[in-house]
């Protein structure tokens, strides 16, 4: 918010304020976004009373620039933690299908009941797996992927195709060991704005759930959102659980 010298304390805040409303209309980000006010010139500012305000924001301004480096890098790696959760509770929604299916027939009715009921296999998920409601995969793009596959060819997770198991025993060392020792190598940003990998939710105080885990989550109790997260999408290559195995 450039040229802020240029009005009262009134009326930087009424504009502060306006302008924060209208971007939370446009930006559907569940953080709050950061609005550096200033006057970016080389003249002294006008506003004695607004000036040590500005000086200050324009200062946090120029750290935060300088600390880009390590703040880019702390973002990569946490969106490869967000990818490997939502890699290992697809492992275990497929898993789940498939144990759903039957072993001789029925198979096409029992994979509608499976389809029409997709939140509630969800939650079963969610409960018996102890995974994070926030890591699933969109239930309304998975159940339309979902209908043109055949679940009884989903590769289970104590299957060969999985390695009997060792291919998630890997995920889970790489989400608790690997990627953790990743942030030591990471440049030094400021140490009283460090941020960290995202850790599993408290179930005291469980973050608001994105629009589309409404569906499976709006009939589950409090304590099943306290669970460590994970997951990927069907959608992303649904060619690959075409297999047998």
């Amino acid at each position: 918010l450039n040229k802020a010298d240029q009005v009262s304390q009134q009326q930087l805040m009424r504009v502060y304020g306006a302008l924060m409303w209208s971007l939370g209309k446009v930006l559907e980000t569940p953080e709050v976004c950061r609005v550096y006010v200033g006057s970016f010139h080389d003249e002294e500012l006008k506003d004695a009373d607004t000036a040590p305000l500005l000086a200050a924001e324009m200062a946090d301004l120029l750290a935060d620039l300088r600390d880009l480096p390590h703040q880019s890098a702390l973002r990569r790696v946490n969106e490869l933690v967000k990818r490997a959760r939502l890699l290992k509770a697809h492992c275990y929604l497929l898993d789940h299908l498939r144990d759903q299916m039957p072993a001789v027939y029925g198979f096409d009715r029992k994979k509608k009941e499976l389809i029409d009921t997709m939140p509630a296999q969800f939650r079963a998920v969610c409960r018996a797996r102890g995974l994070s409601p926030g890591d699933f995969p969109d239930i309304q793009r998975f159940t339309a992927v979902a209908r043109e596959l055949d679940f009884s060819a989903f590769p289970k997770i104590s299957g060969t195709r999985m390695r009997k198991g060792k291919a998630l025993a890997d995920l889970e060392t790489a989400l608790t060991d690997t990627i953790p020792a990743l942030m030591e190598f990471l440049p030094r940003g400021n140490a009283n704005k460090h941020a960290q990998v995202a850790e599993p939710t408290d179930v005291d105080d469980p973050p608001p759930l994105p629009p589309r885990q409404q569906d499976f989550v709006a009939a589950q109790p409090a304590d099943d959102l306290s669970h460590t997260p994970t997951a990927h999408a069907v959608a992303h290559a649904p060619s690959q659980y075409a297999k047998t195995g």
